[in-house]
């Protein structure tokens, strides 16, 4: 939620809003989205890719296992750092 929270703040408040909305983004159900589950996950892929010599950022790193957890498609213009992530479906909606 961070980065969306934070880009919140730093961007355009009514894009942000309209992504908040379609997602059905609300303070109440934004805590289900973590859990133990979830941490372990996140240890694991930034391990592994550590590991292999490709680092991968924190808040990268906790965007992907949140998609991964909840079967999302995680939708970014940073394709070449999340597909580095097995099982990780990505779609890149600048490219038509």
């Amino acid at each position: 939620m961070f980065p969306l929270l934070n880009g919140r703040s730093l961007s355009c408040p009514t894009r942000q809003a309209l992504i908040f909305q379609r997602l059905n983004l609300t303070e109440a159900n934004c805590f289900r989205l973590v859990n133990w589950s979830y941490a372990e996950q996140t240890a694991q892929i930034r391990a592994a890719l550590k590991s292999q010599g490709q680092p991968i950022g924190a808040y990268d790193v906790l965007i992907a296992a949140t998609a991964l957890q909840h079967n999302l498609i995680m939708v970014t213009a940073n394709q070449r750092e999340f597909d580095r992530i097995p099982s990780l479906q990505t779609e890149n909606w600048r490219q038509s």
